[in-house]
């Protein structure tokens, strides 16, 4: 677990200039990775079926935010998104308020 801390906190850092050439590097071990964030988080969703907030969360944040920065991350990201969102809510039909 502390190896997929350590990922996803290199992933959503916020003080990255990713453009900059200072981070080539750090865009490299991003790069790297995503398809272990990836792997893991499918995994969870196809063998546990269950939105789990350290593993599906994180992994939907962190793809989302490499995303916006312009990195490559699977085709089936909004797959993963829609499914953990629609999974949230068929388990709190009242949405959490009832």
């Amino acid at each position: 677990m502390n190896r997929l801390n350590l990922i996803l906190g290199l992933i959503l850092a916020p003080s990255f200039a990713l453009q900059s050439q200072a981070n080539d590097s750090v865009r490299e071990a991003i790069e790297k990775a995503i398809p272990y964030v990836q792997r893991q988080g499918a995994w969870w969703i196809d063998e546990k079926a269950c939105v789990s907030c350290h593993r599906v969360g994180q992994m939907l944040w962190s793809l989302n935010t490499a995303r916006s920065k312009g990195l490559t991350v699977s085709s089936r990201l909004d797959e993963w998104t829609s499914w953990a969102i629609d999974k949230s809510l068929s388990k709190h039909d009242d949405g959490g308020w009832g």
